[in-house]
């Protein structure tokens, strides 16, 4: 590579060594080689390349490359540079300018890394996303669309594509596909948040999120679907069970690992003469003497260690404080269950397993004393 003529950060020459911690005379004068003192290694071969085509149609070139200082820091440089024809009309000299991008380049590393760290959580999200410009095209698409649509080819094959035009393929899927498509323009026209639920054709039901959302070049659309149906099934056999609870003429209460009321159903307040608000965040000890709750607490741990399913044992409150007067009880529905995986679920006063603590249910009928 031809001898540098002159070397400037756009500014002059001494700037040369504020980059390079070599003197610009140096380089100049071959004292210090360019293309191998200070152009880092694994750049030399690439850089030279560029230049000596470059030098050969007599152009000017413009390069990209790392160096390292005279005090052995790597720094990145943006060169654009010519040859300097030397008496036989051949190449002599390089002369051009050399600007440090060193801060540059770092701030596009970490966009990149930030970038991919965002292209991979959008890919692992467990609902489907699609972002649309204001043209009304796709930005992108995950994978978890893909899956939950049963759409065929790749999300990267949604990029540019019309989004109405993809909206119809989701609509295929649904139950009402002409309700489905209308609810995408009405929404998009509205440029308001919703949130609601719709009905796929299989019995599924997917939530559907929109968002408007601003770009730098314009507006545009975040759409999010979520497989809402087991969670809605859930849902549905909670309110079932709250309405037992609530019917049956047993007290129910549940507590949590400290022995506090968490639930407590209209039977047990009527039998203790509490409201809801006193009982919640209580102690069990409220109601229940110390003897009930050892007892309850070793009717538990029986059950806990029983391989059986469905035990059932009785345990009686020799005393029960109400705010009323203080009353005899029997509770006949503690009962321990063991699944096929070995795990014990228990209901009762208390609960514990392999020192574990937890939560735990109990029932309870009064009776007079």
């Amino acid at each position: 590579m031809p001898e540098r003529a002159g070397l400037a950060d756009g500014g002059g020459r001494g700037e040369c060594e504020e980059l390079t911690g070599y003197p610009a005379r140096a380089v100049e004068s071959g004292d210090v080689v360019w293309g191998e003192e200070v152009i880092h290694p694994d750049d030399r071969e690439r850089t030279w390349e560029a230049v000596q085509s470059a030098l050969e149609a007599d152009e000017s070139f413009e390069v990209t490359y790392r160096v390292r200082t005279a005090d052995g820091e790597v720094r990145w440089m943006w060169e654009r540079g010519r040859g300097v024809a030397g008496t036989e009309g051949d190449p002599a000299a390089l002369e051009g300018f050399i600007t440090d991008i060193t801060a540059r380049r770092q701030r596009e590393a970490e966009l990149e890394r930030t970038n991919t760290l965002l292209s991979t959580l959008f890919d692992a999200l467990p609902v489907g996303v699609v972002a649309e410009n204001s043209d009304r095209d796709v930005i992108t698409a995950n994978s978890r669309l893909f899956e939950l649509f049963d759409l065929p080819g790749e999300p990267a094959d949604a990029a540019g594509r019309d989004w109405p035009a993809l909206a119809e393929m989701l609509a295929d899927r649904a139950a009402d596909p002409e309700g489905f498509v209308a609810g995408v323009e009405e929404l998009a026209a509205a440029r308001e948040p919703a949130d609601d639920e719709l009905t796929l054709a299989d019995g599924r039901v997917v939530r559907r999120i929109h968002r408007p959302i601003e770009f730098a070049d314009g507006d545009g659309h975040l759409w999010v679907y979520q497989d809402v149906t087991d969670s809605r099934e859930y849902r549905r056999d909670l309110q079932r069970f709250e309405t037992i609870l609530e019917t049956t003429g047993d007290p129910v209460y549940t507590l949590d690992a400290e022995g506090r009321f968490t639930y407590v159903n209209d039977t047990l307040l009527e039998t203790t003469g509490y409201g809801t608000d006193e009982l919640l965040g209580e102690h069990v000890s409220v109601v229940m003497d110390d003897g009930d709750i050892e007892r309850a607490k070793a009717d538990i741990r029986a059950m806990l260690s029983e391989e059986a399913t469905g035990v059932r044992s009785r345990w009686t409150s020799t005393r029960r404080r109400t705010n009323s007067s203080p009353v005899s009880s029997t509770s006949p529905c503690s009962r321990s269950t063991r699944s096929s995986a070995g795990r014990s679920a228990s209901s009762g006063t208390s609960r514990s397993a392999s020192n574990a603590r937890s939560a735990s249910t109990g029932f309870a009928t009064a009776r007079g004393s």
